[in-house]
């Protein structure tokens, strides 16, 4: 069923959401263990126009966190800052108004469009394309190698700190600064 949040959640073992997640507050989703996993496998957005921030964190050397729908799409979230050993995204899009951050090595499970003002991955974290598109409607800041997407593209400024590779066009409307 869907679920409908007002609060955080933190949790010794695993979460798992398989109905639409509707934040009435901002929130944090915290698991923590070895092997923690927050697997959200529809869409997240906000309840109203009043922009919530999510934080997702699983801890542990093989935590992942797993975003199965659209995040935003209806109602857009502020903020999304993401934290795990391996992040999925699958859903296509995180659309938010503020920033976006990701700590872990992100995989696209679907062609991905990410509208924001900044999205961070952290130092060292990498992207994998999986054969799908990335594509960064805002400033994009790239701690790591970017790798295996058809396109990527990015209409703000862009920070290199690893190397990029698709199989496509790389689009880059703003000023690079090559970090590496």
């Amino acid at each position: 069923g869907t679920t409908t949040l007002a609060g955080d959640v933190s949790a010794t073992g695993n979460q798992t959401y398989t109905g639409a997640v509707t934040l009435a507050k901002n929130a944090v989703l915290q698991s923590t263990g070895a092997n923690a996993t927050i697997a959200v496998a529809n869409s997240i957005n906000s309840d109203s126009a009043a922009n919530r921030t999510l934080n997702i964190s699983a801890s542990g050397a093989g935590s992942t966190v797993s975003l199965g729908g659209a995040v935003g799409a209806s109602n857009v979230l502020s903020q999304v800052n993401v934290t795990g050993a391996t992040i999925a995204l699958n859903g296509g899009t995180v659309n938010t108004s503020g920033n976006q951050t990701y700590a872990g090595a992100v995989t696209l499970g679907a062609a991905t469009t990410l509208p924001a003002s900044n999205v961070t991955t952290t130092t060292g974290s990498t992207v994998a394309g999986a054969s799908n598109s990335l594509n960064v409607t805002g400033n994009a800041s790239l701690g790591g190698d970017v790798s295996d997407v058809s396109s990527i593209g990015v209409s703000g400024t862009t920070t290199l700190a690893g190397d990029v590779s698709a199989t496509g066009n790389q689009t880059y409307t703003g000023a690079v600064t090559l970090a590496k």
